[in-house]
């Protein structure tokens, strides 16, 4: 199979996915990025004494903002 054929099926496998970026300009890198620096702070989490502390370090991740490093 040609490289442009696979490139077009791929292209129409995810069309609805696509359109929908175009649409509405929402991906889903916010949650994704949440989520990887949770899995961090989960395996980081070993060594807190108690679990209000884990639940504080999740809260404060939740609130950092990346953006505000830059302005």
């Amino acid at each position: 199979m040609g490289p442009l054929i696979r490139l077009g099926q791929t292209v129409q496998k995810h069309a609805e996915v696509i359109r929908n970026y175009y649409r509405y300009r929402i991906t889903t890198a916010p949650p994704e990025s949440f989520n990887s620096r949770l899995k961090v702070l989960t395996g980081r989490a070993r060594g807190y004494r108690d679990m209000d502390n884990f639940k504080r370090m999740i809260i404060a991740l939740r609130e950092f903002n990346p953006l505000l490093l830059f302005s």
